[in-house]
């Protein structure tokens, strides 16, 4: 390895402590080997294909504010059956009043009905209880409502007392009749007569039969097209029975943009499938724009520096067989000028092709924030640290300006082992700094170092600069201008309410946390290394507030 990189890499162990302080020794945690700087980091599949779909990153859970009484997913799609509903009946000019009492007595049916599936174990299975049936009279709903609206209740009424037979009858009844007699139960019969099946294919025509109902004009504001495409998928990643996996992949990742958040598993199973197929199915998928991205980022987390499969350089017999059948696909089927192949560099990179790696970065766009990141890794391991140090700053701008912004090293977290969780996301994140802090560190810029260190949550390392290693006159003029004053953090915490009606989320209001309470922290270290220095006047303006009156009492 060149000489550099080696100086680069360990610059933290070698660096000359200038301070004569006597403060606590802060170990690195950065370098959980010798040569991080040149690793992988760890990438969330779940929050890269929410950022690739453009749907909502999945955000914190807050373990002190969950709701008492969690609602079902069946619960919440009550106001959307509830607004159909009046939007059709304001149409029709119905009294207002009129359309309020429809509305309850709806709701009131529905959650009967509904109370049974609250529990996950039953969601999909939709059983009877005619051990315990719902407490309702025989057809709920009166002639005031749809008719197929009406029926489709009394059905499911029927089913729930454990006469699905009827209920079945019921529902066919519904698909039976004229396009406009049926549009608002049409997608919801044929959904309930998939689910009731005995027979798979049987419940697979129902599936397709909620498509040809939606496509015809047929209401769909629950979203049981894209949970209908999702089952398709889904029953097609089985043996032997996967026909055309470029089209399970559109029909999966259409659900997932409608919100069935089990897709993401499908399409990392899907993803897998295609990978292990003959050239011809590989062939298509890398023609195809959507696919392809999916492949690429499956590759990605596959190859990724968390789930223990970066490998050292490997042998001319074993070089990422499967990434390089993968690439041969895409130079014959894609075309040359292609925006999503760094994470397949990335992927070479980690398996150890780096010859490979070097020739798809290079038709990388120029704007690529992961081919940056991965260019400064090869300037690094060339030696050349401006360069490198030039790529992440690149890098780094772009990474921040995304959604989900918030670099966190997890390693005390529970939170890092599951590669779908917002740590693990973080971590990525704290990783591109790291590798900053450490080019800083190697170019001897320490307050760069130290703002990178510090903002990524590699609390120990920055600590380190700032009681020992940054030039302490020089650190009180970058106090002064980074964290000018010692802020309260009551105004920082989450609040689940706020949360879920502003919609804004937990991410947002602990970032703001979290850089107050890094900020405060630097504050306090400058503080005790300037009273170790007995620069008392200076300390107290950067003491934290609850200590002053002792340092007071002590000078």
């Amino acid at each position: 390895m060149n000489p550099r990189v080696l100086t680069a890499v360990s610059a933290l162990l070698t660096l000359t402590v200038p301070s004569q302080a006597c403060g606590p020794f802060f170990p690195d945690t950065i370098l959980d080997e010798p040569q991080a700087a040149l690793a992988v980091p760890p990438v969330s599949y779940r929050h890269e294909l929410a950022r690739l779909a453009g749907r909502p990153l999945p955000v914190e859970v807050s373990y002190n504010s969950r709701p008492s009484e969690p609602e079902s997913p069946f619960i919440r799609q009550i106001p959307l059956e509830e607004a159909e509903l009046r939007a059709l009946w304001e149409k029709d000019g119905i009294a207002p009043e009129v359309i309020q009492k429809r509305v309850g007595e709806y709701v009131t049916v529905r959650r009967v009905l509904l109370a049974p599936l609250m529990e996950y174990s039953t969601a999909m299975s939709f059983p009877t209880h005619g051990d315990r049936p719902p407490v309702l009279p025989v057809r709920p709903l009166g002639p005031e409502f749809p008719a197929d609206v009406a029926d489709y209740v009394e059905a499911a009424r029927l089913h729930a007392t454990g006469d699905t037979a009827a209920a079945r009858t019921l529902w066919k009844s519904i698909l039976d009749r004229p396009p406009a007699e049926r549009r608002l139960r049409a997608a919801w019969a044929a959904w309930m007569l998939a689910k009731t099946s005995a027979d798979q294919d049987e419940c697979l025509s129902w599936y397709e039969r909620i498509e040809t109902e939606i496509d015809a004009g047929a209401s769909d504001a629950i979203g049981l097209g894209a949970a209908a495409k999702s089952w398709r998928a889904g029953f097609s990643l089985q043996p032997g029975k996967m026909k055309d996996p470029v089209k399970m992949t559109h029909f999966l990742y259409e659900a997932f943009i409608n919100g069935q958040e089990g897709a993401a598993i499908d399409l990392r199973q899907i993803s897998s499938i295609v990978l292990g197929s003959d050239d011809e199915t590989l062939r298509a998928a890398a023609g195809d724009p959507l696919v392809r991205r999916l492949i690429n980022l499956e590759l990605h987390i596959s190859y990724d520096g968390w789930t223990g499969r970066t490998r050292a350089p490997a042998s001319a017999d074993d070089r990422g067989a499967p990434l390089l059948r993968w690439l041969a696909a895409v130079r014959s089927a894609a075309p040359s000028d292609l925006d999503d192949m760094s994470r397949v560099a990335w992927a070479l990179y980690s398996a150890g092709s780096y010859e490979e790696a070097r020739k798809v970065l290079a038709v990388c766009p120029r704007e690529d924030a992961l081919a940056l990141w991965l260019q400064a890794k090869f300037d690094l391991r060339d030696g050349n640290l401006e360069q490198a140090n030039k790529h992440l700053a690149a890098s780094i701008r772009i990474h921040s300006k995304r959604a989900g912004w918030f670099p966190m090293n997890s390693s005390y977290s529970d939170g890092r082992w599951s590669t779908h969780s917002v740590m693990f996301d973080r971590l990525n994140q704290a990783r591109l700094l790291a590798d900053s802090g450490i080019i800083s560190l190697a170019l001897k810029d320490y307050l760069a170092a130290l703002e990178s260190l510090r903002k990524s949550g590699y609390e120990a390392d920055a600590a380190y600069l700032a009681e020992n290693v940054v030039d302490l006159d020089g650190l009180v003029r970058h106090v002064r201008r980074v964290a000018p004053r010692w802020t309260p953090l009551e105004n920082a915490a989450w609040d689940e309410e706020t949360a879920t009606e502003k919609d804004t989320s937990f991410n947002g209001h602990s970032f703001r946390g979290y850089q107050i309470r890094i900020d405060n922290q630097l504050r306090h270290q400058l503080a005790r290394r300037l009273a170790r220095e007995r620069r008392f006047k200076e300390a107290r303006e950067f003491m934290r507030p609850d200590l002053v009156p002792d340092l007071d009492k002590y000078v």
